[in-house]
């Protein structure tokens, strides 16, 4: 795990944070975007400036499925007992006996309740890939709940906490 650090921080410290660097000075200078400014620079490094900005929004959108789970997660802690605290007994029927038995799940039982909770009521997989899961309404309010807290943060743009700096002092 630790032998992909020494490399990351290598092309961090000499390739990320200069090229970052030159771009915002760049783009500052030339009162441009991202995707202007490398055009700008030399017409061959368009694409530069729509590769940064297709990463831009793929971080983004994970970064929201993260508080999206953190959302999800916030709201059944106020559960008691907690959801993923003890692992769920589920009804089986045994044929045998002629009766319904409350059993404990053989994942659950082999992993942990909060890796089962995880798992099966979160995420809501499927037992086999030829079986498709269903979508869990809770998990995409909580996506959407994310996507506007989001915009609602960035409504305003950076322009406005400026002001407000500006009137406070």
């Amino acid at each position: 795990v630790g032998a992909f650090l020494i490399p990351y921080f290598v092309m961090l410290i000499f390739e990320g944070i200069p090229i970052f660097y030159l771009e915002l000075s760049i783009g500052q200078r030339l009162r441009q975007g991202s995707i202007n400014v490398w055009s700008t620079v030399c017409p061959y490094l368009g694409g530069l400036g729509i590769a940064t900005t297709v990463i831009c929004i793929l971080v983004g959108s994970y970064y929201n499925v993260v508080i999206s789970w953190v959302l999800f997660y916030f709201f059944n802690s106020f559960q008691s007992p907690l959801p993923w605290a003890d692992c769920p007994k589920v009804s089986s029927y045994n044929s045998e006996l002629n009766t319904t038995e409350l059993t404990i799940p053989k994942e659950c039982s082999g992993s942990s309740p909060t890796a089962y909770y995880y798992h099966r009521e979160t995420l809501m997989h499927a037992n086999r890939i030829e079986e498709s899961a269903v979508i869990n309404w809770k998990l995409a309010v909580a996506l959407v709940v994310a996507w506007l807290l989001a915009y609602l943060c960035i409504i305003k743009s950076i322009q406005s906490s400026g002001k407000v700096c500006m009137e406070t002092a």
